[in-house]
């Protein structure tokens, strides 16, 4: 009940083959539930269409690069086990679960 917001940090790995230039991370959170936590809007990767919850560009040149997404407009995080996926438009990134207690 004291979560306000969550910040997922993530690395883009070095990849001499990918087209430097800004890329588009999208976040997808869901809840303990199942459901997904979305601010309303859709993204698209790999040719699917998925729920939203937030997203950051970042000037992409080829070498590792970290960065931080705010997840921050949820109205309500409630105990149990949230999972994190992470995209490009090109696909899954990855993903991790997140334990609140």
């Amino acid at each position: 009940s004291r979560v306000t917001y969550m910040m997922v940090n993530l690395s883009l790995v070095e990849n001499a083959l990918a087209a430097a230039g800004p890329v588009r991370v999208y976040v997808r959170l869901i809840g303990p539930d199942g459901q997904e936590l979305t601010n309303g809007s859709t993204f698209t990767s790999g040719g699917v269409s998925m729920g939203l919850t937030a997203s950051s560009e970042v000037d992409y040149q080829g070498a590792e690069v970290d960065m931080s997404i705010y997840v921050h407009k949820i109205p309500e995080y409630f105990k149990g086990t949230y999972t994190v996926e992470v995209y490009t438009k090109q696909g899954r990134l990855g993903s991790a679960d997140v334990i609140l207690r």
